[in-house]
């Protein structure tokens, strides 16, 4: 590819000088590659940043992946230099003006990673917070904007960084990731295949949970890209060898558990590779290994980005971390996908997929990499971006986890049941060959394991609250006439805030929007049918505000609740929240489902059109 190749700006969402790109001026080539970089994407000369960094030479061709600097020196060296010369191009991280920069890439000859107390962190991820306090793992504001998708902007410029780094073994191993980025820019679209491994390790539940992340990408979201997905396993039996010998026609790879792979599974072929991600343990190490000339291993056995990176034809980016992440950490590929297919850059996708940030993981390519897909995004897929009330974002995040929890309680109790009957067998085979097996899944599925899983993310919700409201969680919900339920109180505890305002076991409520699809200005009557049952053969409860409007109340005003009148619901007030509250005497028996069903009726008892029905279960 020749020297002249020139981007649309108007293809990216980032501009050119909100960009800046670090280099190290102790390393030969450091600079040249960092004005390659310049010249293709347009930086102006300010946003080009040499930082002295102190790396030996030994330690730049480690092939264990150990961190490279102290976290001492990578304060002096790397972190503290960079917020100077930040603060100098007008980026203000204490206020809330916009941000003058966006994007972070770190180039040729820059270290990888540090030890922190014995951790390995990735120092393009701990860049993602610059300017912040320091905590690892933290979570990501920024992570999975399915169904609610909004471009990288000055909010969230406030929070995060986008960050990648461009480095390789050679100056031109680097210069070639830079032309491969703008090749794909460039190209019509991309017509390679999506291989993909959905199966790995099943030792906790996160891995479980990410393994069945990939299926669903499988099932649901693949076939809006257009794309060949080639699994490398039979899904319908994961235990079968590999079905694909080699890879071919391809232009992502995504799987996990597998460290090493040959290069010579990577068949030369005309199509662009764009982006490889491979979630295990060091799948970033060996990045700048060179031996003999050469950056492979002369086994035959490297690790996955710098296969991705010295192949050819390589990839373009690939992802990948220095040591196991943990699979709650690994990204998640249907908000990764679904960012690129919006027309997202390479690294908004990336830290969308991003659960955490200063961690574990690394995006090697140029972050502003854009992928035109064969077909345009589906009228079927929600692209726009709603601003929702804060007040009704927080509830919807509540009642989301409320049901998430509820749902692992129940697991929790069926196994506990399962394990008693298996016990109470007096079968002495049967409980030699279930006992062991169930218990295992009991282990894995108790509270505790939840708790931990759960623990972030009630954190960033309380987090949230307090950033966006300036009250405390017991403050939110007395205001708003709120409660939460006690496992979320349990594990709000357990972040630093607390809560009183509890529901009791056994409440449950039912809310719904009433749309009146009649042309007639009337009040409405609403019945409700509990059941457990999903046909309603035989129901718990059916209650009807005809008789009694007990419990049932409505917004007035949006997101304020007032008392259900006797006279029925205003049908002027079309388009609002109708909502039911529990009495002592209509407590549901915890961890069990139940189906309710509503349906609007008129003054004299007729059902209209207007009814759904929903699965529920009690929280504890």
């Amino acid at each position: 590819m020749s020297d002249n190749t020139t981007i649309a700006p108007t293809q990216h969402n980032i501009l050119p000088e909100q960009v800046v790109f670090v280099y190290n001026t102790n390393k030969s080539g450091s600079q040249e590659v960092a004005e390659y970089y310049q010249s293709k994407r347009n930086l102006p000369n300010e946003n080009l940043i040499g930082l002295a960094i102190d790396v030996p030479e030994s330690q730049t061709i480690a092939t264990n992946c150990e961190p490279v600097m102290s976290e001492a020196d990578y304060l002096y060296q790397i972190e503290n230099p960079l917020l100077t010369a930040l603060e100098n191009l007008g980026t203000d991280f204490f206020s809330d003006g916009t941000k003058s920069i966006w994007v972070i890439i770190l180039g040729f000859g820059i270290p990888l990673s540090y030890d922190y107390n014995g951790e390995t962190i990735v120092i393009a991820s701990r860049l993602h917070r610059l300017g912040h306090p320091v905590q690892h793992k933290y979570p990501n504001h920024t992570f999975d904007r399915r169904g609610n998708f909004k471009f990288f902007d000055d909010t969230d410029a406030s929070e995060v960084f986008i960050t990648a780094i461009l480095d390789g073994p050679t100056v031109s191993s680097v210069k070639k990731l830079i032309d491969r980025s703008l090749d794909v820019d460039n190209q019509t679209f991309i017509t390679g295949d999506i291989f993909i491994d959905p199966y790995g390790r099943k030792e906790t539940i996160e891995d479980l949970t990410y393994q069945q992340n990939i299926l669903d990408f499988i099932t649901e979201e693949s076939a809006n890209l257009s794309l060949n997905i080639k699994s490398t396993v039979d899904i319908d039996d994961p235990y079968q060898e590999p079905t694909v010998n080699y890879f071919s026609h391809d232009s992502f790879y995504w799987g996990w558990f597998n460290q090493t792979f040959s290069k010579q599974l990577f068949l030369n072929q005309n199509e662009r590779r764009v982006f490889l991600y491979n979630a295990d343990d060091k799948s970033a190490c060996n990045i700048h290994f060179l031996q003999n000339d050469s950056p492979f291993d002369e086994n035959g056995s490297d690790l996955w980005c710098n296969i991705a990176i010295n192949i050819e034809p390589g990839y373009a980016s690939c992802a990948g971390s220095v040591s196991d992440p943990g699979s709650d950490a690994f990204l998640t590929p249907i908000p990764f996908f679904q960012a690129l297919h919006q027309g997202a850059s390479l690294g908004e996708a990336y830290l969308f997929a991003s659960k955490y940030v200063s961690w574990k993981t690394v995006l090697i390519g140029d972050p502003l990499l854009v992928v035109n897909f064969p077909v345009d995004i589906p009228k079927t897929q929600d692209t726009t971006f709603t601003l929702l009330p804060n007040d009704e974002i927080i509830l919807q995040e509540k009642l989301i986890i409320e049901e998430s929890l509820a749902w692992g309680s129940r697991q929790s109790r069926l196994l506990n049941d399962v394990v008693d009957h298996v016990v109470d067998s007096h079968n002495f085979d049967e409980e030699l060959n279930l006992l062991y097996s169930t218990n295992t899944w009991r282990r894995l599925s108790q509270e505790s394991s939840q708790t931990d899983l759960y623990l972030s993310i009630v954190s960033e919700w309380a987090r949230y609250i307090q950033k966006t409201t300036n009250l405390t969680v017991d403050q939110w919900l007395n205001l708003h006439n709120e409660k939460i339920t006690s496992r979320l109180s349990d594990i709000l505890t357990q972040t630093g805030s607390s809560s009183d305002l509890v529901f009791s076991s056994g409440f449950w409520q039912f809310e719904f929007r009433f749309v009146h699809s009649e042309l007639t200005l009337e009040n409405i009557h609403f019945t409700l049918e509990v059941s457990r049952f999903a046909d309603f053969f035989s129901s718990v409860f059916n209650l009807s505000t005809l008789t009694d409007t007990t419990g049932w109340s409505y917004e007035g005003q949006p997101f304020f609740f007032v008392q259900l009148p006797n006279d029925g619901f205003p049908s002027n007030f079309s388009g609002r929240k109708v909502k039911f509250k529990s009495l002592v005497s209509q407590y549901l028996r915890p961890t069990e489902v139940f189906y309710v069903r509503w349906t609007a009726i008129s003054s004299s008892g007729i059902p209209f059109s207007e009814t759904d029905t929903k699965r529920i279960i009690i929280t504890t």
